[in-house]
């Protein structure tokens, strides 16, 4: 469950209501897509330690929030970094196989070979790669920066 207008509305207006047939691009503002980047980088990390003892259904897991997490950020001017290109692989597979017979189930998705490198690495790299892409976005609060006179 999302707690920001921003969140709730990406999910559901700007990625399931808008990719079904006849549906109508969402209309959210800078700011709405701002606030779904942010929560759904918070939701990323969440997963990634929520799921840690099993590394791989870790990372499949986290996939879905990357995912919408890249799609927020590409309407907020994200740039595209080497984390960036990261995390688009694992989001593209994690919503890959959520489609498949392969689902939730976490002994079939540690066979796949994008998450089975988790398996033997530590999420670390994968964490690194959520917060170096979320140090790419824009200041949420650019008026703070000028408090004492500096811009």
């Amino acid at each position: 469950m999302y707690a920001s207008e921003g969140a709730t509305l990406h999910a559901v207006v700007a990625i399931q209501m808008a990719g079904k047939p006849g549906g109508k691009p969402a209309n959210l503002t800078k700011e709405m897509y701002l606030q779904a980047f942010l929560e759904n980088v918070g939701d990323s990390l969440h997963s990634l330690n929520h799921y840690s003892t099993d590394p791989t259904y870790a990372a499949y897991r986290a996939g879905k929030y990357i995912d919408r997490m890249l799609k927020a950020g590409d309407q907020i001017g994200l740039k595209k970094s080497a984390s960036y290109t990261l995390l688009e692989t694992i989001a593209k597979e994690s919503v890959t196989v959520k489609g498949t017979n392969s689902g939730d189930d976490p002994v079939a998705i540690a066979k796949d070979t994008v998450f089975s490198y988790y398996a033997k690495k530590p999420l670390t790299v994968l964490r690194g790669a959520i917060l170096s892409v979320a140090g790419d976005a824009p200041d949420p609060f650019p008026a703070a920066a000028a408090v004492g006179g500096k811009k």
